[in-house]
């Protein structure tokens, strides 16, 4: 059966467990689309002109830091999305703990960018 597609008439029904994992595959999936266009944002906000060339000059290593780390957290949330899916429970936790860890390191770079322009205005 491929991934996030209902059973077909003559597929057997999904157990209940199973459906609860299916649902919670989709709502990672959909965190993970709204972390990266969070994300995505970030970079765009931080590379504007107007703060790449005041900010970046006054702290380059905390700005590496943050463009890496951005970075970073883009990838972890494509490499959840890119995983093919098994509803198991090992499964749905390894892509919740990769989820949350992405969603740790946007939010770390979003403090630490507002602390740099803040600190630069």
């Amino acid at each position: 059966m491929p991934d996030h597609e209902p059973p077909m008439k003559n597929d057997p029904p999904l157990g209940e467990e199973q459906e609860t994992r299916y649902r919670k595959l989709d709502a990672i999936d959909a965190k993970c689309g709204s972390l990266l266009a969070v994300t995505s944002v970030l970079l765009v906000f931080i590379s504007l002109p107007p703060i790449f060339e005041v900010v970046r000059p006054k702290h380059e290593s905390w700005f590496k830091f943050v463009f890496i780390a951005l970075l970073s957290s883009c990838m972890i949330a494509l490499l959840v999305l890119f995983f093919k899916e098994r509803p198991s429970d090992g499964f749905v936790e390894m892509r919740k703990r990769a989820l949350n860890t992405a969603v740790f390191i946007t939010a770390t770079c979003c403090l630490v960018v507002m602390v740099i322009v803040a600190s630069s205005l």
